[in-house]
Order: C-alpha cells, then structure tokens, then sequence
C-alpha cells in the first residue's frame, strides 16, 4: 500500500511542478511582453509630443489659421487614458479642441504632457 501511495504522490507532484514551471514561464513572457509593449507607447508619445511641439514652435507669429490640434492625433488618443485628470482637463477645456489660443499656453501643453510621460514611465518600471 505504501508503494502505491509513494508513486502516486510522487506523479501528482511532477505534475503540479510540471504546471507551475508552465504558469511562471507564461508570466515571465508575458511580462516581457508587456514591458516592450509599453516601451514602444512611451517612444511613440514622445515622438507625438516632439512633433507637435516642433510645429508650434515653426507656427508664423501672427498667422491666422488654426495651429496644429493635439486632440485629433493618434498619439494623444493612445495616451489619453493616461493622463492625469487635471492635465486632460487643461488641453481639452480652453477651447475644447486641443488647440492653444495663446502663446504661452503652448509650452505649458508640452510640459504638462512631457510630467506625466516620466510619470508614467516611472510607473511601468521602463527607467
């Protein structure tokens, strides 16, 4: 009876062991996967953020069109849900459209934004 009892053990516990190894190497993958995927968000914001930053610094002082919207890119649309409340609040509320109506308004878009990037980079673990 013992001899029995000893190889069923011992084949419950290769199996639990089996799944275990299974469970972490799926978390350990999912892990990485997670972080690269998280790193190619972070790069493609602040290349989202540069660019349009870049084209607010280009804009002809005293041009009268609309300067480049923040709201209608892709890339504020992925990080959107990231940002803090009051930081969404601050580019959306002026004028509702993601377009700065005066000049010293734009760098303080760009600074806000560029927080909570390393904020939230800070939060994922990516530095």
């Amino acid at each position: 009876m013992s001899a029995w009892l000893n190889a069923a053990s011992a084949f419950v516990g290769g199996g639990v062991g089996g799944l275990g190894s299974v469970w972490l190497s799926g978390r350990i993958a999912d892990r990485a996967w997670r972080k690269e995927n998280r790193a190619k968000h972070m790069e493609l914001w602040r290349a989202g953020l540069k660019k349009w930053e870049d084209a607010i610094t280009a804009w002809p002082e005293g041009d009268t069109r609309e300067v480049p919207e923040i709201l209608r890119s892709d890339w504020y649309g992925s990080l959107r849900r990231h940002l803090r409340e009051t930081t969404r609040e601050t580019i959306e509320e002026p004028r509702g459209s993601g377009i700065p109506n005066a000049a010293d308004r734009r760098p303080s878009w760009g600074a806000l934004i560029e927080a909570d990037l390393d904020r939230i980079e800070r939060e994922w673990k990516l530095k």
